[in-house]
This record gives C-alpha cells, structure tokens and sequence, in this order.
C-alpha cells in the first residue's frame, strides 16, 4: 500500500479520535520518558565520575601519615610508580554560627593555586587569607552562612575557639553532600590551621599513580617504604575505578527506578491495546467493506497500524525531549550529592534508539494483537449487525445485582456497564491494577527499608559514640560510667581486616555488652572464659554466607600484616552497614584479644555510651565531652547518625515515587481512554437518558460508579501482584544493600482507599465534562 496512502489513513483516524489518540500518546511519552531518564542518569553518572577523577586531579591512594614533611612527601613522588604526591594538613572540627555545633573536616592548604590532586572548585568570593575560610556550598544553604559571616571553630570541647570570617564557598570533589554526612568542609591557610593545631606537619598523604590498575601494589611498597623509616600510617584507601563513595546506594537507586519504570511501560502497553480494541469495533463495517472489495489483509494490518505507528513516534520524540531532560535533572541532583563533576546536556545515540524502540514498541506491540484478530473475521460477519453498541452484561452479573438496581437504578448501571466490553474491561482493570500494584510496592519498600533500618538501629543501643585521641586503657570505660549523665560506658575497638579474599570489618566489645544486643542464627554470643586457642569469634550471616562458614569451623583472619586463626563460636543476624562501605559483614570478638592483636596494650579509643536521659541525649553528650576534655574526644550522637542514614533513604524512596506518580497519570489516562471509548458508543443511550429527564449531575454519577468498578477490582488485583512484586524489589534491594525483611505497613489500607477515590475522580473528569455537554436533539439526529 502507497505510503501517502497510509499517511492518509493515519491522519484521518488520528482527526476523528483526537482526544483518545492524545491520551494514548500521552501514555506512551511517560513511558519513554521514564526509561529515558533513568538510562540517561545512568550514563550521565558514569561520565560523572570519569571527569571528576580528571578534572579534579583525583588521587588513586590516600592514606593517613604522621609527621608527613615536604620532604618525606617529596621522596615518596620519586617511587616507583608514583605520577604526583601532595600532603594536606586534615583536622577534625566543630563549627557553630547559631551555638549549635556541627562536625566539620577543616583542610589546611599553603597555596591554592598549587593544587594537582583533590582541587576544589571556588563557587562564590575568593580563596581564604589570614583569618579567613572558604566552606563547601551547602553550608550556605543548610547554614543560611553568607561571605563575611563570623565563623566559631573548636577541635574538641575544653579546646580554644577559633574564629575565622567566611571569604567564599567552594565545590568538594568526590566527597558527598554534607546534607547526607551531615559534615562539612572548610578550607583554611595552612598557617592557620598548623597554628590551631599545634602541628607543624601534614597527617593526610595524596598519591597518583601512573597505571590505576596498579595502584594497590604501588600503595603496599608505599607503606613498606615509611614501615622501614618507623613512620606510622594507617587508614590506606586504593580508588577503585568503577566505584566513588556513595556508588552503591545510587545503583540502588537506579535499580528502584528501573524496577517501577517497567511497570511504566506495561501501563501504556494495555493502554494501547485498548484504544485498539475501540479502533477496530469503530471501523467493523469499514473492515467488512474493504475485505469485500478484495483488501488483502497485510495490506489492513498496515493500514491500521499507521496511526499507532504516528503515535508510537510522536511519544518516542515528546518522551526522549522530556526523558533526556528528566535525567539532566536527576544527575544534576544525584551528582550534587555524591560531589561529582556534573557532565554537559547532550542526547546519547542509544537514548535516541531506546526511545524509538520503546515509544514504537508499545505502539505496535498494543495494537497489533487487536488488529490481527479484526482482520482475520470474515467480511460477512463484520457487515453484519451495529457491532458499536456494547452487548448486554454477563447473566450471572445481572441476577447478583439486581438487589442493588431496584434500591438504585444508577447504582445497578454502574455496576452492569463496565462487563458489557468485557476486553476492554478486563484491560482498563489491568491498567489500574499496575499502577496501584506500583503504589503498594513502594509503600511496602518504603516502610521496610525504615523498619529494617529501625531494627539494625536498635541493636547498637548505644546513645552516643565517644573517641578518644590517644587510646587510652579500658579502665576509662569505669570513669565515663561514674559520670551524672551517663548509666553504661564499654569501651570498643574497630578495625578492618580480610579473611582469605574477603575484606570485613573486626569489632571488639565486651562479651557482656549491654550496648549490643545480638539476635543469634546459630552457636553461641562470646563468653568472657579465659581466653582459648584460636579465639573465640561471632561472625555475621552475610558473611558466613560469603564463606560458606559454619559454627566450629577455623578460619584464618588477616589484620594488617598478622594472620591468626580464629574459631566461629556463633553466627548472627546483623547486616548493618554505613555509606560507601565495601567490607562484607562483621567479625565480633573480646576487645581486650583485639587490642592485644593490634599490639594496642589493651587500650581503646572508642567507648559506647548510654544516657539516663534518652530524651534529650545531646544535653547529656555536652556534659561528657566538658567531663573528658583533656582527651580531646570526638563525639557522634546515634540520633545524628541515624538521621543521616534516614536521608539517603529519603532519596531512594522519594525518587522512586516520582516515578510511581508518572505510572499513576499514564493510569490515568488510561482509564480516560476508555471512558470516552464507552462515551462514544453510548451517545444514544446518554441521548435517551436526557431525553427522558436524567440530570447531568446523574450521568456524573453514572460514570463514576463506572469508573469506579473498574478500580475497584484492579485495586483488588494490585493487593497480591503489589505484595509480590515488593517481595522481588526487596530481594533486589537486599543484594546491593544489605538484608531488609518485609514489614506491611499499616496505612496501607488507607492508601489504598485514597488512591482509588483520586484515580476515579480524575479519570471521570474529561469524560463526564463532554456527558454533560451532549444536547439529547444532536445525538438522536445523528443516531
């Protein structure tokens, strides 16, 4: 058939149903746009972090080093493999401006315009002088902190305060937003800081290698280098190239999205399908007419894929403009958060291809069925009969309602009319099911990720974590305790160490802890026996997975340069982890065998406390850091620290609603889609109705209690296919995250019931607009 016959055919199905063929349009541009975005963020965040590695000069190992002098920073440039080393002076602080204090990582450089590795990026005003700081941009935002503001600094509580007047704002490379650390970053003169500080040396080491591939075997002669001149280090970190602190939760993220977004696309699939399905009961006497004339029936099938092929690329193009810009806005977002160098707008081929494929996709994959079913009918039998008019609903539907139809005639109609297509019915209640299938899911997610998260939290009920600078002996833990606020003090150790290829993280606390509450899957807690050969030690389920380790079993645990077998007594239940993390699972064992290993003469630097006064632990914080100031701790309320984890979590969830929203509008559509379906083919009865008196407000409620059925029953169908398809999401989640149990939550109901009553209000508002439009004389003309 002719191309610019085609075109014509297109043209004028698309002219005679303009309203319908936007909405179906409308639906496929929301699932374009959807896929689009998420895949443009996706690859938008992988160039992300190749620039930032590129223009920010970033450095593949990192490493705390005592005493670090321009000359010790010098001879370590010259190593084998080394392409730069830098040395930056890193303090730990508090700020205030309101007399709330708030952690920040204080950076002291000597000149600005020196930097090669870990270069910020001036925002605002100029570099910091004497007496001056530049903070990083969220400060000005989440501080309301402007230039010129006065600044108060203090290392620890008992320490001078330092003041400092702000001269600009600067963006932090690689480092996330302090609106999820809840810490910022400020720039000082050296000078100033070493004069704070009382230190003449830098403590942090920068290197850049010359092959990152390499970087691990450069950074083990690195250390060897400073072990042979008894310079302590510690804390070394290898970038790893296919990952920045932050990655893992934001493939979370994408996948969450993805995950909804394909749902996205089922919804305007049905949608399609069923605007087909009104498309060819329409043109039955058209169909009839040309297979009479000799239409040979791939010539119809093309014919009446035209105008779907019209819509299925006008979507791909409204989808692929509004997708591409979507995902710039989310990039731009997510980059924001993780410090990442946001890379330019452009429009990737294989977006372009992806919305072609997707938009064209669901046009042909929709109409296609309903087309070949039309043209395989006999002509005779498409002729015969006005097959526009619906058929009369099920008996058995007509004899279990007629209850309701003899109290309320409208009721029984609303109830009756929607089975008299039941194709069409059938895949409006798909449609509606998907959508609201996809708001239980992320309810469901949602409110498990909380309650997993609440559940990890409760097992550390410590109220604050105290370090302290040097370690000092455990006997100290007494002192804490005899403290007015404090009712409990353990001391802790933590540090990081492998067991065969496996990195973990080792924790040492009391075998009697009353701070951590284990929840056991297998063997036994720690006792506080003589110390045994090899050590006692708890491991966590996702790691004895990862080994495939048993209660009993031997295993050999690498801390540092010693290996040491130890013996698993117990497995438990605790999959917690923090931001950026790439250990797998915990090791427990008593601190006083752990500080022994570290060759720490049984001393430790952190100290778990609990307050007698929950409510209001800060106060009681403020009281211990004035009682332990001559060690200069640092403190963390658990408050603070679960607070910034609920934040990222924020992120997950409210981003993966954004896209549950555009599912629910598609949905929308949809359904509007077939209520002006039904609307077309029953003009005449809405004619006879009016006709015979029937207000306009009745033939609202006519329509709504249509539409009403039909997301009732898909509401019914959304409960299991939400709740599975929420197992499956939580299994995906678990595996990049840690383990997240189901929990219900018990709104669910409600939010069920809200979001039937919205979508029916506001699929019945197009169609009921043109129901009361009609004028009774026009329609039964026309009839």
């Amino acid at each position: 058939m002719p191309i610019a016959l085609l075109a014509a055919f297109a043209m004028r199905s698309l002219r005679l149903r303009r309203i319908r063929a936007t909405l179906a349009g409308a639906s496929i541009a929301l699932a374009v746009f959807a896929v689009v975005a998420i895949r443009s963020a996706g690859l938008a965040l992988i160039e992300a972090q190749q620039r930032t590695y590129a223009a920010t000069g970033q450095p593949d190992i990192v490493a705390s080093v005592h005493g670090l002098t321009p000359g010790l920073v010098a001879a370590l440039a010259r190593r084998d493999g080394v392409l730069e080393a830098e040395s930056r002076l890193i303090q730990s602080s508090r700020l205030t401006v309101d007399g709330r204090w708030r952690a920040v990582r204080l950076v002291g450089i000597e000149r600005f315009d020196q930097l090669a590795l870990d270069r910020p990026e001036l925002v605002a005003g100029r570099w910091p002088e004497r007496g001056e700081v530049v903070l990083d941009v969220t400060a000005r935002h989440l501080l309301g902190i402007e230039i010129g503001t006065l600044v108060a600094f203090q290392a620890n509580p008992g320490d001078p305060i330092h003041y400092a007047r702000v001269s600009g704002f600067a963006w932090v490379p690689a480092r996330p937003s302090a609106t999820l650390l809840d810490q910022f970053t400020a720039y000082v003169p050296l000078r100033t800081l070493r004069q704070w500080t009382g230190s003449e040396a830098a403590n942090t080491l920068l290197v850049r290698v010359d092959n990152p591939a390499l970087a691990g075997r450069v950074a083990s002669e690195l250390q060897r280098f400073l072990a042979a001149r008894q310079i302590p280090s510690s804390g070394w970190t290898v970038r790893d190239p296919d990952s920045f602190l932050g990655a893992r939760e934001l493939a979370t993220l994408l996948l969450l999205l993805r995950a909804f977004a394909i749902l996205g696309t089922l919804t305007a699939l049905f949608i399609v399908a069923n605007t087909t399905i009104g498309l060819v009961t329409e043109e039955r006497p058209q169909l009839g007419t040309l297979r009479a004339l000799g239409t040979t029936r791939s010539q119809l099938v093309s014919a009446y894929l035209a105008p779907h092929i019209v819509i299925g690329t006008a979507g791909s193009v409204v989808g692929l403009l509004a997708g591409t810009a979507g995902g710039y806005v989310l990039t731009a977002y997510l980059a924001g958060l993780a410090g990442l160098v946001l890379p330019p707008l452009r429009v990737a081929p294989s977006s372009v291809l992806l919305a072609l494929g997707c938009g064209l996709g669901i046009a042909v994959a929709g109409a296609l069925g309903p087309i070949l079913h039309a043209t395989r009918t006999p002509a005779a039998q498409l002729l015969r009969g006005d097959t526009r008019a619906p058929g009369d609903p099920p008996r058995w539907l007509t004899r279990s309602t007629g209850w309701l139809a003899q109290r309320s005639p409208i009721l029984g109609m609303s109830t009756r009319d929607p089975f008299r297509r039941p194709l069409r019915a059938a895949l409006t209640v798909l449609v509606t099911a998907v959508a609201l299938a996809a708001l239980l899911a992320s309810q469901i997610v949602d409110h498990s990720l909380r309650a997993g998260i609440a559940a990890l939290y409760d097992r550390y009920r410590a109220d604050a974590w105290l370090l302290t600078n040097p370690p000092v002996p455990p006997t100290y833990a007494h002192r804490l305790a005899n403290s007015p606020p404090v009712r409990a003090a353990e001391p802790w150790v933590l540090t990081s160490g492998a067991i065969g290829s496996v990195r973990t993280d080792v924790w040492g606390l009391p075998a009697k802890t009353s701070v951590y509450q284990p929840v056991m899957l297998a063997g036994q807690w720690l006792d506080d026996a003589p110390a045994a050969y090899p050590p006692r030690a708890v491991i966590t389920g996702n790691l004895a997975r990862r080994l495939d380790a048993q209660v009993g079993d031997v295993l050999p645990l690498d801390l540092g340069r010693q290996r040491l077998p130890i013996q698993v007594s117990g497995i438990v239940d605790d999959e917690s982890t923090y931001l950026g993390a790439t250990a797998i699972g915990k090791v427990f064992l008593d601190h006083q065998i752990l500080t022994r290993l570290l060759g720490r003469d049984d001393r430790a630097a952190l100290y778990a406390l609990r307050f007698w006064d929950t409510v209001r632990p800060s106060d009681s914080l403020t009281t211990v850091e004035q009682y332990a100031r001559t060690l200069r701790p640092l403190t963390l309320l658990m408050a603070e620290d679960r607070a910034a984890t609920e934040r990222v979590l924020a992120v997950l969830t409210i981003l993966a609603r954004i896209v549950v929203l555009v599912i629910t509008i598609a949905t929308v559509f949809g359904i509007t889609n077939a209520l002006l379906l039904d609307l077309t083919e029953r003009r005449r009865e809405f004619g006879i109705l009016r006709t015979l008196g029937t207000e306009r407000a009745t033939l609202v409620l006519l329509l709504a209690g249509q539409t009403l059925v039909i997301v009732v029953f898909g509401a019914l169908l959304a409960v299991p296919v939400g709740f599975l398809l929420a197992v499956n999401i939580l299994a995906l989640v678990s595996r990049q995250l840690f383990a997240i149990p189901l929990a219900l939550p018990s709104t669910v109901v409600l939010v069920l019931i809200a979001a039937v009553a919205l979508t029916t209000a506001l699929a019945v508002l197009i169609p009921a607009l043109l129901a009361v439009r009609l004028r009774p004389v026009e329609v039964l003309r026309y009839e």
